[in-house]
């Protein structure tokens, strides 16, 4: 006959397996929900391109196909800007002076793509563009580990 006090033994032993188990799996959840998205923050740049014309800053950023991406855009000249990626649907629509926009996309491709400054954003809310040539820059999309 097994004594009361091997139950409660048996039972203690449960319990902190049951519970290490636990922690395991959401340690685990958390840390593929950090892996499996990213953040990547453009400037806009007032005067920071060729001839004194505003530009993006980074111009150029590499992300991972298939990992969920939020682009956080701040448009740090006088006049309205936006961002575009057309290969992947993206588009943040005029950003005001001093305001700040995020976008999310999962590239499911790999490759570089351009991006650009969206059609109209730039005059939108009676700003004059002052670039002689176009904001653009480029996302390079590589495949994921194996």
């Amino acid at each position: 006959m097994v004594s009361a006090r091997t139950w409660f033994a048996v039972g203690v032993i449960i319990a902190i397996y049951a519970t290490s188990l636990t922690y395991y799996v959401d340690y685990y959840d958390a840390q593929q929900a950090a892996s499996s998205s990213v953040e990547v923050y453009v400037s806009i740049v007032a005067g920071g391109g060729p001839g004194g014309t505003a530009s993006y800053s980074p111009d150029s950023f590499t992300v991972v196909q298939g990992v969920r991406v939020t682009l956080v855009v701040s448009n740090g000249d006088r006049v309205t800007h936006g961002i575009a990626i057309p290969a992947f649907r993206v588009d943040s629509g005029a950003i005001q002076p001093g305001d700040t926009a995020r976008v999310t996309f999962t590239p499911r491709q790999s490759g570089s793509f351009t991006f650009d400054e969206p059609p109209g954003s730039c005059a939108a809310g009676g700003g004059a563009c002052d670039s002689a040539s176009p904001m653009t820059g480029v996302v390079t999309v590589v495949p994921p580990p194996q």
